[in-house]
């Protein structure tokens, strides 16, 4: 495998902190390319080593596919996409889902850099995809919108419930005008268009 994994038992409490502080430590001390965070202090079963060597090979083969260097797992899926090759993703928002395991790239890090602080919840994830959206790492996203995560399809199906935090809804708000409750999401077609594209760019780069 190409990727660290981080499996992270104790409370997060300043997610974007504490997130940062595991990718300065993977930036800095590893030479693979990807590194997997894993947050197990939640109310959803433990994953199993095989369950995570196997999420591990799909984060891999995802993303040779879709060259999507972030993939946020587990999604309470809006859409269920085929790539194409065996690769399906589940594309969701920041509002529904507990987010456990955390995929990225060094590529993603070294472009667009760490999570903002500032947010302490999943807005923190909203907020990166944009910033790869910016700089055209990943599928175009609206501003006017809720910004897609993806995951990968697995045989896993429980998902936890998100809380989100007012603070982090509020620098979120700042940076993306508005709060994400006000948000709504991007039409599928849209969402389709943006990925075959973004897939056919990469593939020809």
């Amino acid at each position: 495998m190409n990727t660290k994994l981080y499996v992270i038992k104790e409370q997060i409490e300043l997610l974007g902190t504490k997130i940062n502080n595991i990718l300065r430590e993977f930036a800095h001390n590893e030479t693979v390319d990807n590194a997997l965070l894993y947050f197990t202090k939640t109310e959803l079963p433990a994953l199993t080593d095989v369950q995570l060597e196997g999420y591990i090979e799909l984060c891999e083969k995802t993303f040779q596919r879709t060259k999507i260097p972030v993939l946020a797992g587990r999604l309470q899926a809006q859409q269920t996409l085929d790539c194409g090759d065996g690769v399906v993703l589940l594309a969701g928002s920041i509002l529904e889902q507990k987010i456990i395991t955390l995929f990225i790239t060094r590529k993603a890090i070294q472009s667009v850099g760490y999570f903002d602080e500032r947010l302490t919840d999943n807005c923190c994830y909203g907020d990166y995809a944009h910033r790869l959206s910016a700089a055209g790492m990943y599928p175009k996203l609206s501003v006017k919108h809720l910004p897609w995560l993806f995951d990968v399809a697995t045989e896993e199906k429980t998902v936890g419930k998100n809380i989100m935090e007012e603070v982090s809804c509020g620098w979120f708000n700042y940076k993306h005008g508005d709060f994400p409750q006000n948000k709504k999401y991007q039409e599928i077609d849209d969402l389709k268009i943006a990925l075959k594209e973004y897939i056919k760019r990469n593939k020809e780069a």
